[in-house]
């Protein structure tokens, strides 16, 4: 715990019984093999249940505490990008909390239980994941269909802007998951200054841009055909450090999202039938395809690898403190 007392006395406006709380809670997670809820905690430790939950009632800085221990693990002159995606518990009940229909991807249909969103700190060459914040999702009011309402990619995009200050100063890229990939979530990504990273669906609508020459008279032509993921001859090809993987590039009109993209196409040559992974980026540096390749690879495999299971100190807090949308650190955890 010398790490943990370190930063919290880098911290301002830490009191000496909420120190000594915040130490305490530490080493009883850790030493906790059962449910982490604040009876049990109570048991592990010498503080009494509703010392922990009148503790958990008042707010306290996690996102400031996650970023001053990542600077323990996090080299100044690696490249860092962040992560968003959710996790998923199901829960029975009618009486929790943040209860309502979430898409369970290990199942893949909607399911009645609770979700936390989660935002990470990938460092792409040491291959680790730092949590960086989690808020439950809350669920979604019972309003006519007239009336308009926050929708979770609302809650999601808030989430983000409420994170992003504690980022590291070189980040600026972010990698999502598919169901992200909506104009008004890219709209508000990119806003913040921050490149998206994210597949896309396979049937697509996407449109060629033209570069031949121009009538002298009428309004220019835009397009010059549709995109077909099965037919990669007009995208510009890339090796990988990978044999069996070939990178496909090109830039490209998406519909729905309004805006320009740099579509990735990864082929794995291996399989009979070549199935095409499109990834989007939002088209304002010329990254070189290999780095846009890792650092796509990495958020993707690092940011399923940091999703929150049932018992983990985040998805606690989270649920016990969703109305005040608290945080707090995960491990770091690696992929060799």
């Amino acid at each position: 715990m010398t790490i943990v007392a370190e930063i919290l006395d880098r911290m301002s406006g830490i009191t000496k019984p909420r120190r000594k709380f915040l130490l305490t809670l530490c080493v009883t997670m850790l030493v906790t093999r059962t449910r982490l809820t604040f009876l049990n905690l109570s048991r592990h430790s010498s503080l009494h249940e509703k010392t922990f939950r009148r503790h958990f009632q008042n707010p306290f800085a996690f996102a400031a505490f996650n970023q001053l221990s990542m600077h323990h693990r996090l080299p100044a002159l690696n490249t860092k990008i962040f992560a968003q995606d959710t996790t998923f518990s199901g829960k029975s009940g009618r009486q929790t909390y943040g209860l309502d229909h979430f898409w369970n991807g290990s199942e893949a249909r909607a399911e009645k239980g609770l979700e936390v969103s989660l935002i990470s700190i990938v460092d792409v060459e040491a291959n680790h994941c730092f949590a960086l914040s989690a808020h439950q999702t809350p669920p979604q009011p019972t309003t006519k269909k007239k009336e308009k309402t926050q929708t979770r990619m609302d809650f999601y995009l808030e989430h983000l802007r409420q994170t992003a200050p504690d980022f590291p100063a070189t980040v600026k890229y972010g990698v999502f998951d598919g169901a992200y990939a909506k104009l008004k979530f890219v709209t508000g990504v990119c806003a913040m200054g921050y490149h998206v990273v994210s597949k896309l669906r396979s049937d697509a609508n996407l449109r060629y841009l033209y570069q031949g020459a121009q009538k002298a008279r009428g309004r220019h032509r835009q397009f010059d055909g549709k995109v077909d993921f099965s037919d990669v001859r007009r995208f510009a090809q890339s090796a990988t450090d990978e044999s069996l993987l070939t990178l496909y590039i090109e830039v490209v009109w998406s519909v729905s999202l309004r805006r320009r993209l740099r579509v990735v196409v990864v082929v794995n040559t291996k399989k009979r039938i070549n199935r095409a992974m499109p990834c989007c980026s939002r088209l304002t540096q010329n990254s070189p395809p290999l780095t846009f390749f890792a650092i796509t690879k990495r958020g993707f495999r690092l940011s399923s690898s940091s999703a929150m299971r049932n018992s983990s100190p985040a998805f606690l807090i989270a649920k016990r403190e969703a109305k005040r949308h608290c945080i707090f650190t995960l491990m770091p955890q690696s992929r060799s």
